[in-house]
């Protein structure tokens, strides 16, 4: 496979991203140049630091990948994995998607249990969305029910009004 190299869009001259997603500075006044190591995040993706402005940015090696290799016609803000696995960032695994469509997939392939909500945080379970449900019909306050289950109020009433757990 050949590799290609195309310079980083808003610091060209000074990094450039491979096709095969490596990261490399290029050799200048102060600089010796050569690739970077990548690190992953708190949420499994891979990440790099590049020096831009006087300061130090971490910036998504897959949204890298994606702004130098991938047409984005419609402007949709955000690069999904498309086999899931968050440090497979090959041009062919990447896509630009909407937020929806993000969580849908993510949903499709089993990353979430429910679209909308995440699996492996999550605090309520559906028993405990029907009950916050019956009893908020039934005049229960958010507070009162938020200090019960151990959530935030907000969480109440997205609850409440089925921004998550949709599917109950």
């Amino acid at each position: 496979m050949i590799e290609i190299w195309k310079d980083i869009k808003g610091v060209e001259g000074k990094y450039e991203i491979s096709s095969l997603g490596r990261v490399m500075s290029i050799k200048r006044k102060g600089t010796r140049g050569g690739i970077l190591n990548m690190h992953k995040s708190i949420n499994g993706y891979l990440r790099v630091c590049l020096w831009i402005d006087d300061g130090v940015k971490t910036l998504s090696l897959s949204r890298l990948i994606a702004q130098a290799f991938i047409p984005n016609p419609e402007n949709k803000p955000e690069v999904n994995h498309i086999n899931g696995i968050k440090t497979d960032n090959r041009i062919e695994n990447l896509e630009w998607c909407t937020r929806d469509e993000n969580q849908k997939h993510a949903y499709k392939i089993g990353l979430r249990s429910h679209y909308g909500e995440s699996n492996p945080n999550r605090k309520l379970n559906e028993q405990q969305v029907k009950i916050i449900r019956d009893e908020i019909s039934y005049g229960a306050s958010p507070q009162q029910l938020a200090l019960r289950f151990n959530v935030t109020t907000t969480s109440i009433g997205q609850i409440k009004n089925r921004k998550t757990w949709k599917h109950i």
